[in-house]
């Protein structure tokens, strides 16, 4: 069987959905060989390939050979070359492409405009960022949680609380929800500023109620602390307060696989906010409900607040030397 530009655009296609970036460029040098021509779909599967696998000099090449080839790029050729460049911390590059679009006759889309915004956020232009956004309204472009996330999360690291705090109010205006990582970065800038009490004013007085109005609800019946405590057979488990339950998590096992475990044995949804890696033991905070869930969110929102965190006595690597009290050569 002879393969044809469908074949190759389905092969360049499976290879940026596995991450195998250097093989969607052979494939798209093979097909130059093979002397067929590839469209806007090839040359698109392979840029996002490029963006996946960290190669923003790699994808925007590809992009500016699409026109020497004759190959009018459109929005999701642009798209991915932007994302590509956010990826790669190149800001400046991701707004050069963004301006050359309405020169070749390509819309932006949200997507664009969002990976702009990202591109920005990284490189810790806020302001650029707040503009892109304002930008996307004025076109009835209609920002999503997204967009406004990334903003969020550049004013936090410029320290600009009032911008950030702003931000989370129009999206509850228009009804988008903030979720845990938003809330905390805008905590996080205003807590820079005003200190940890006004942060937590902010959590409590502008999302729980929202976070709580939108809980779906629990998987199972609600345990108190006590019931939790006595209906648990694991030995790993702490200790229990509202909304939280923590955890000691052996090494030797992911903190996914921990939880996993847990969650079927109290046929209860539990959420993962901070994760200790494989061969390291130590206490491990757990939201009681799913992602979305108001307990989730509020911790989601202190970890990213940097209202809370990690304290490390000791990090131990290694075989077990027994249960307390062995004794050895």
């Amino acid at each position: 069987v002879i393969p044809h530009q469908i074949s190759y655009n389905a092969a360049i296609s499976a290879c940026e959905k596995g991450n195998q970036w250097p093989v969607a460029l052979g494939l798209l040098t093979e097909m130059l060989l093979s002397r067929l021509t590839p469209d806007v779909f090839s040359c698109s599967s392979a840029i996002s390939a490029c963006e996946k696998g960290g190669e923003w000099q790699v994808a925007l090449t590809l992009l500016k050979q699409m026109s020497q080839m004759g190959i009018a790029a459109s929005e999701v050729s642009f798209s991915a070359a932007i994302s590509a460049c956010e990826k790669g911390c190149q800001w400046q590059l991701a707004l050069d492409l963004l301006q050359q679009m309405p020169g070749v006759r390509v819309v932006p889309n949200k997507i664009t405009y969002n990976a702009a915004i990202s591109a920005c956020e990284k490189g810790g232009q806020w302001q650029v960022a707040r503009s892109l956004l304002s930008r996307m309204q004025h076109l009835m472009l209609s920002p999503d949680e997204i967009s406004y996330n990334a903003v969020i999360s550049s004013c936090e690291k410029d320290g600009a609380w009032e911008s950030a705090v702003a931000l989370l109010e129009d999206m509850l205006l228009k009804e988008l929800v903030p979720g845990g990582i938003p809330a905390g970065a805008a905590a996080s800038a205003l807590r820079k500023a005003q200190g940890s009490e006004a942060a937590y004013r902010l959590l409590e007085g502008l999302m729980m109620p929202v976070w709580r109005k939108l809980e779906k609800p629990p998987r199972a019946t609600t345990y108190t602390s006590k019931a939790l405590q006595s209906s648990l057979s694991s030995h790993f488990v702490l200790c229990t307060g509202p909304g939280v339950l923590a955890i000691a998590k052996p090494s030797g096992v992911t903190t996914e696989d921990a939880v996993e475990r847990l969650s079927k044995e109290l046929a209860l949804d539990l959420f993962i906010v901070s994760r200790l890696d494989f061969p390291t033991s130590g206490v491990l905070p757990l939201a009681l409900g799913g992602e979305g869930s108001s307990a989730g969110n509020w911790l989601q929102a202190q970890f990213a607040g940097r209202l809370v965190q990690k304290e490390y006595l000791c990090l131990c690597e290694g075989p077990s030397l027994g249960a307390v009290g062995s004794q050895g050569e």
